[in-house]
Formats: C-alpha cells, structure tokens, sequence
C-alpha cells in the first residue's frame, strides 16, 4: 500500500492545504479516502485523476470530508454522456465502488441512474475490496463517523478521521503498522469538543 495525504486541513479555507482526502494505491488500485475541497487538483498534483478511482471511502458527511464528490460524479457523468468534449474522448468510465455511513445512499441517489455506481453503507463491518481485507467502526464525533481498517498482505494501515478517543478508535489501531489519525487546535477552543486534541491521540 502507498499512502498520499493530499488534504489535512479543516472546513476553512486556506492556501496553505486542502481540506481532507487521502490517496491509498494498492497494487494498480487507487483509493480515494474522503474527498474534501480541492481534492480534485491534489490528485493531479499526484499524477492521477478521477478517471484513475476505482473507489471512495467515507468516514462521515461533513462538508470537508465530501463536498468534492459531487465535482468528480458531474465529471464522470460529462464524460459518460459527452466524451467528445472532454481530453479524452476515447476514455470510457469504469465502476466507481462508493462506501460510507448512514446518509450515503441519499447523497448518490439523483447519480445512480446515470453512473456505474456501486454503494454501500457500513457501520460496524467488515468486507473485501480489491483484495484488501477491510473493518469499520463506528466513532465518537458528530453525527455518525466511521473509522477503516485496511489490510493488505499482513501490514495495516488505520484511519480514524475527526474522532475524539474512544475504545472503538483503539480496537482499529491495535497492532497496526500506520495510523493516521486527526487532531485539533489548543485545548482552550470551545470548538475542540467534537475534536480529537493531541494527547488523545497520544492516548490511542
């Protein structure tokens, strides 16, 4: 597996990074984990683009962790439907596997029709994808936010996005080889409450 972080900022917007998405590679697999604001230029910057995504993780549906998907849906649907206006008009649009908690087959509900979408909405679960073995669990944020668990040949990466510590936060990082886990700002900002601070993930 290779990891790109290509946003770790938050809802504001800044110059200084994009808002959260991540990029997993797993043999010539390439998965979107989340895909807040500016997503889309960030994979390019990585050499890729949305024609490259055979899947997207969602951990939750805050507007910084999923905004762009609706940017990358109206791509594949303009080139689905209109090939010879784009770069690449010999460029066919494969399958997108989409998976997120509860509110995700809403959200892709008005795209089904016209894309080969498939969802699937996980909580605490467990399935395979691409040959990767993967876990879900639900965590401690507003509304509801799942973590990822994600194995590949005996090494394990975790994901546990904007979660305050709780044991299911634990139960995904145990034994794993990478965790990447968010943090907020100082203690004192009242905003903090449904961020995880450093010592909590100090504590994971």
């Amino acid at each position: 597996m290779k990891l790109t972080i290509l946003g770790s900022g938050a809802s504001r917007s800044s110059l200084k990074r994009s808002s959260p998405a991540y990029l997993l590679e797993s043999g010539r697999h390439n998965i979107l984990i989340d895909a807040g604001p500016g997503c889309i230029k960030q994979l390019l910057k990585a050499k890729k683009t949305i024609f490259d995504l055979q899947a997207i993780l969602f951990t939750h549906f805050h507007k910084d962790h999923y905004l762009e998907l609706f940017v990358i849906l109206t791509e594949l649907y303009l080139q689905s439907k209109f090939p010879q206006s784009g770069e690449c008009p010999k460029l066919k649009v494969k399958k997108l596997k989409i998976y997120g908690p509860r509110g995700l087959k809403k959200i892709i509900k008005p795209w089904v029709k016209d894309l080969p979408i498939e969802i699937k909405v996980v909580k605490n679960s467990g399935f395979t994808l691409f040959g990767l073995k993967i876990k879900t669990l639900t965590l401690k944020h507003v509304g509801e936010i799942i973590g990822y668990r994600i194995e590949e040949k005996n090494k394990v990466f975790v994901f546990t996005s904007d979660s305050k510590y709780c044991l299911n936060s634990v139960k995904l990082a145990s034994q794993t080889d990478v965790l990447l886990h968010s943090v907020g700002l100082l203690a004192k900002l009242k905003s903090q409450d449904h961020h995880p601070l450093p010592k909590e993930a100090g504590q994971v």
